[in-house]
């Protein structure tokens, strides 16, 4: 058996080498979600300027979202289900670690179980193996700990930039994030135009007159048109 010494600084490598890949994979996903959203938010914005945001085209905003969404969730599932195996780990320790001399691969090799050990010296091995665990430093410390300065960098303009449109726009943004998921919530304007004729029909033919009431920055020079 492969000594619980090694074994430990085994496993505490793996485990650092996992949470350090889905913290970079989780960090790439909430980027690519950010940007999408802040796209998807964006046509909606522009799209409501001069007509209703069609309701089709609000769903299918919502529906590259959710497909961008579940694509991120099986990545980061299969980043956290991927395992190194212990071959795997110690070859990976012995490239970084050129001084084990391979005395850590062949201690993990020859003591698992059903290693191919016949005509070997048990003495040889146990002798190798000892090796092994007296270099066996902190091999944790050899994963590549840049990951976190990367997701860093990523994510902490992104934050910057929510934080700042909440605090200048808050209304809009939450608007528009809450119509994002279908809800028929108005965008606030600066400017809102809504009709005070109520619900009056006029016959076929005849001439009426359309009201509108008009709230915010308005001034005589605007012109608009309507579409009937």
């Amino acid at each position: 058996m492969v000594p619980r010494s090694l074994l430990r600084q085994l496993n505490r490598l793996r485990r650092r080498e996992r949470l350090l890949r889905l913290t970079w994979a989780v960090a790439r996903c909430l980027a690519a979600f950010s940007i999408v959203l802040a796209a998807a938010r964006l046509i909606d914005f522009v799209v409501d300027l001069y007509r209703d945001t069609p309701h089709g085209l609000r769903v299918a905003l919502l529906g590259v979202q959710v497909a961008l969404w579940l694509t991120g969730a099986v990545y980061a599932l299969r980043v956290l289900a991927r395992r190194l195996t212990d071959t795997q780990v110690a070859l990976w320790i012995e490239e970084k670690m050129p001084e084990l001399g391979h005395r850590l691969i062949s201690a993990v090799q020859l003591n698992r179980p059903g290693a191919e050990t016949q005509g070997m010296s048990p003495a040889m091995i146990a002798a190798v193996t000892r090796q092994a665990e007296e270099q066996a430093t902190d091999f944790a410390r050899i994963a590549d700990a840049r990951r976190l300065k990367w997701t860093a960098q990523l994510l902490a303009p992104l934050g910057l930039a929510v934080a700042l449109l909440f605090v200048l726009w808050p209304d809009t943004v939450r608007a528009l994030l809450a119509r994002q998921f279908l809800d028929d919530r108005p965008i606030p304007r600066s400017l809102a135009i809504e009709s005070a004729n109520g619900h009056q029909v006029w016959p076929v033919g005849e001439e009426g007159v359309l009201r509108f009431r008009v709230r915010g920055a308005f001034a005589e020079h605007l012109r608009g048109e309507v579409r009937i």
